[in-house]
């Protein structure tokens, strides 16, 4: 009887070791987890309520105190140099925005954003440079200035000098001579250069010149450039080989 009481109080002395590390471990876990909700928790809660908040059916909706900043203009395919007076400028805004259209930090016009954020509307350059950007603008906000833009407006067609062959080389002889190397210069920057059927090399941007391979008899070669702005330019050189 005496040993059957013995065990029974190691057992229970053995449980209540148990129950006892066991308590421990909860207090440990729970100070842990009260900390962690203190230093993570209880801020981020608190900034989700004041971005959050619930309409009186129970939908979670956003603050309307919480105002979303109003993005600027986007400008598609403005070119950089053009010969035309005239632009038809296009770009995407918020939908329902005003867009302001400013050339030479003047406002010249103003176009309100379709239910897709897209607009057009044409403007007009004043000769040479000019420096385009939008805003839009919604109710109490002001987005801030799109992209700015440089339009060179030119009507001025580029001017060719040739520098090869000479003026006064018209005539050419033999195998040696059928191949020959012909060259120009322009008085401004351009784009596209063309001799014959031949595209041009250019160079430093007014310099150019191809390879060309005569025939036989006279040869009329047609010489084209292009400036940036869409000017062009045609010139010819008439040349005679022979065998």
């Amino acid at each position: 009887m005496k040993k059957r009481k013995k065990r029974v109080s190691r057992l229970e002395k053995t449980r209540q070791k148990k129950e006892i590390r066991q308590a421990v471990i909860y207090l440990s876990l729970s100070l842990i987890l009260m900390v962690v909700l203190f230093i993570w928790g209880i801020p981020t809660l608190a900034r989700l309520a004041g971005f959050l908040s619930k309409d009186e059916t129970g939908t979670v909706e956003l603050n309307p105190q919480t105002t979303i900043p109003l993005t600027a203009p986007f400008l598609t395919d403005v070119p950089e140099a053009t010969n035309s007076a005239e632009l038809e400028l296009s770009g995407t805004a918020e939908s329902g925005s005003e867009v302001e259209i400013y050339l030479n930090n003047l406002l010249i016009d103003k176009v309100v954003a379709d239910k897709d954020g897209k607009f057009s509307l044409p403007i007009k350059l004043k000769n040479g440079l000019n420096w385009l950007y939008a805003q839009a603008k919604k109710g109490n906000q002001i987005s801030p200035k799109s992209k700015e833009y440089q339009i060179n407006f030119d009507k001025v067609p580029p001017k060719i000098t040739i520098l090869t062959p000479a003026s006064d080389k018209t005539e050419f002889n033999g195998s040696d001579e059928q191949v020959i190397t012909i060259s120009g210069e322009t008085d401004k920057e351009i784009d596209e250069a063309k001799i014959g059927d031949r595209i041009a090399i250019i160079e430093d941007g007014t310099k150019f010149k191809t390879d060309y391979t005569l025939a036989e008899g006279d040869n009329n070669i047609e010489i084209v450039v292009k400036d940036k702005a869409g000017n062009e330019t045609k010139t010819e050189l008439k040349l005679n080989w022979r065998p």
